[in-house]
């Protein structure tokens, strides 16, 4: 098996392990209480396993989204329960399940086996790691959606029904206006094809970016006084230098600031793929020049 498809083995027994531990604490820490909160709690816990569980067995750019957006819920229920009274011994494991299990899910091996699961014919599709300037507002976006949930849930089990719904409601609101969002994170690859490489990425690009096989001049990783033009968003880590033997027209996308997109023609470019030495071997099996 490939790194991404044990990572995603990986990612399905621990979300198992999240829901063995997770029902043991819950249970735990909801003795004693009434009937409409186990009710409500128990609903809750069964959408978010099940939805988590279909996005796992069924991998695809979409489910990539939904589990990265879902799965982490867990770990903010395992905090809560513990603090409810679920016991040591059985929050602790709930706690450790959830972040193990979040750590996988949001690495960049579990991201290449689902982008590559909604690939078309002969192509490797390498997702490409965030912008920088995007990570601060998807965790703070994400957390006010993840506090409307799990805190609607609460009220609800705490028979504030009305008061409950309505932050429920909320919570739908911003996953009808987050999930879009997220998803173009989750669209966001360098592509091997057999014609040559293509730089999917409308978070950075207004278009995609096709270089012909013959167009290609090298690709290795980047230096770090490189004087490539960065079509990575900015993102942090190691990026790869695509040389070409003529310019090609790079057209960036637009933003709220800028509402028409600037273009250049750039004779070598970056781009950050979550695993660079992986892509540059897809690329270099492909017969692609390297350097």
């Amino acid at each position: 098996m490939t790194g991404g498809s044990w990572a995603l083995w990986t990612s399905r027994v621990l979300w198992a392990a999240v829901g063995i531990s997770g029902w043991s604490a819950l249970d735990t820490a909801l003795n004693g209480r009434g009937a409409a909160a186990r009710l409500a709690v128990g609903v809750a816990a069964w959408i978010v396993f099940g939805i988590v569980v279909v996005a796992l067995v069924v991998p695809s750019t979409v489910s990539l989204t939904v589990v990265r957006m879902t799965a982490p819920l867990a770990l903010v229920a395992a905090i809560v329960s513990w603090v409810s009274g679920s016991g040591a011994a059985r929050g602790a494991a709930f706690v450790a399940a959830a972040a193990v299990n979040a750590v996988v899910i949001l690495g960049g091996d579990v991201g290449e086996i689902f982008a590559q699961a909604s690939a078309y014919g002969d192509e490797h599709r390498f997702p490409l790691r965030p912008p920088v300037p995007y990570v601060v507002p998807v965790v703070l976006s994400w957390c006010v959606w993840a506090a409307a949930t799990v805190g609607g849930v609460l009220l609800a089990a705490t028979e504030w029904w009305f008061v409950g719904v309505a932050v429920l409601i909320v919570a739908a609101v911003l996953t009808w206006l987050l999930l879009p969002r997220y998803h173009r994170l989750s669209r966001r690859w360098l592509v091997v094809v057999p014609a040559g490489l293509v730089i999917h990425d409308h978070l950075v690009l207004a278009e995609t970016l096709l270089v012909k096989r013959a167009e290609l001049a090298s690709l290795g990783l980047a230096l770090a006084q490189t004087e490539a033009a960065d079509l990575t968003g900015p993102a942090s880590g190691h990026a790869i230098d695509v040389a070409v033997r003529e310019t090609v027209k790079v057209a960036f996308a637009t933003t709220r600031a800028k509402t028409e997109g600037r273009a250049i023609h750039a004779r070598s470019f970056l781009v950050a793929p979550t695993r660079p030495g992986r892509a540059l071997k897809c690329a270099a099996d492909s017969r692609l020049p390297g350097r």
